[in-house]
């Protein structure tokens, strides 16, 4: 395909270039290349919106119209918007200024100088509309968004480094630009005194953590494939969407507004919740699941089945959970707190080797241990009076701690501390 010809008016001066380029609008080409007019004068070109195109700048001599000669410097990047691939960029020349009819024009066209073919293997530059975010990249990467808001993803600054940490400070943000990123592994964006974007619609590709802190107001538009651990922090998401499939490990920590999630990756490992007043309910638990922690999610009235994978579960400030699933065999450390549990506990599995019973206010007789507990500690209990007849010879910590009823210990061993 052969570009078209289109005119451009330069700084309201009222002198004119003609402007060959590739696709079929202006919003389809970005950066063509270094320009020559006539004498020494050079431009470099961008192709932005129409309705920018009177915003560039120029110099010229004279009144003429020029044909103008692209030449493709080392720094070029001839790229499409919309499009991988461009199939042909026609190069014209003319090496004197014409200023007759058609017929001098088209004798002042010498030949056609190149055409190109090419498929794009480097990054497009990418717009980026917040001025702010284009000051942030440029004191992370001096010179990589041009005075035009256009970012160069290939920038060596940028594709050396790959951690980021972005602190939104201004108002009506707009983060687009920010998915551009090279090479990023690790991702911190927070807001300030409230201050954040309505939606983040995408991030690098690459990032494998992501922090997410201070956003009340923020939505999502998709995860990046390749993440392997987010984490939320005063975030105020009404709605995710799916989860990553590699992903491993979600804290999600005082979202006020969440009152549900996606379905869980079968790649989970860990999850944490804790101060999302408005979560009723937790999906079912991926099988590979190792570590459980919810906290002080107050509307949760049931908890899914715990699966056999679990390791650590630590559960607290629950005030409506009156009943546990069973406990998985695999689990070792056992944290429970201010739960008002009806009835007794289930017996502890076989490898648990730690355990906390905090403020619970139900309980009066504590499970049997099991058999390889290590560390126990007892605290605020008010209505335990019932022990088991023997602790574990495992055992070398214990600690009980505001049990007014308890009257006796069972026999310890020598070897506890």
């Amino acid at each position: 395909m052969v570009g078209l010809w289109r005119k451009a008016t330069w700084c309201g001066a009222g002198r004119c270039r003609w402007v060959q380029y590739a696709g079929s609008s202006w919003r389809e080409c970005q950066l063509i290349g270094t320009s020559s007019g006539c004498g020494s004068t050079r431009y470099r070109l961008y192709h932005f919106p129409h309705e920018l195109v009177h915003g560039w700048t120029a110099a010229g001599k004279g009144d003429a119209f020029h044909p103008i000669h692209f030449t493709l410097a080392h720094e070029t990047r001839v790229c499409t918007a919309s499009k991988n691939a461009m199939s042909m960029f026609v190069v014209m020349k003319a090496p004197h200024p014409v200023r007759g009819g058609s017929s001098r024009l088209l004798r002042g066209f010498v030949s056609a100088a190149v055409i190109i073919t090419t498929m794009f293997a480097t990054a497009q530059l990418v717009f980026v509309p917040d001025t702010n975010l284009r000051a942030w990249f440029n004191s992370v990467a001096p010179g990589s968004v041009d005075v035009l808001g256009w970012l160069d993803p290939m920038n060596a600054l940028l594709v050396a480094d790959t951690s980021y940490s972005l602190l939104i400070d201004w108002t009506n943000c707009d983060l687009t630009g920010i998915e551009a990123l090279p090479n990023a592994r690790h991702l911190s964006i927070g807001g300030l005194d409230g201050a954040g974007p309505s939606m983040i619609a995408a991030f690098p590709d690459s990032l494998r953590t992501l922090r997410l802190e201070d956003l009340p107001a923020s939505n999502i538009g998709s995860w990046p494939d390749r993440l392997i651990e987010l984490e939320f922090y005063s975030t105020g998401f009404s709605a995710l969407p799916p989860w990553p499939p590699e992903l491993t490990g979600i804290s999600i920590e005082n979202d006020m507004v969440l009152d549900a999630l996606p379905p869980f990756p079968s790649s989970l490992l860990g999850l944490a919740l804790r101060t999302n007043p408005q979560l009723t309910s937790i999906p079912t638990l991926p099988p590979l699941l190792e570590y459980l922690s919810i906290k002080q999610d107050t509307s949760l009235t049931s908890l899914p089945v715990f699966p056999g994978s679990i390791r650590t579960l630590i559960l607290e400030q629950l005030p409506q959970i009156s009943t546990l699933p069973t406990w998985p065999d695999s689990l070792s450390e056992l944290t429970l707190g201010s739960l008002p549990l009806a009835g007794p506990l289930l017996p502890l599995p076989a490898n648990t080797t730690a355990v906390l019973f905090q403020e619970l206010p139900n309980l009066s007789v504590l499970p049997p241990l099991g058999s390889s507990l290590v560390d126990l500690a007892v605290v605020n209990l008010a209505q335990l009076s019932s022990l088991p007849d023997q602790f574990p010879g495992t055992l070398h910590s214990v600690e009980f701690t505001f049990c007014p009823l308890l009257e006796c210990l069972p026999l310890l061993h020598d070897s506890m501390d």
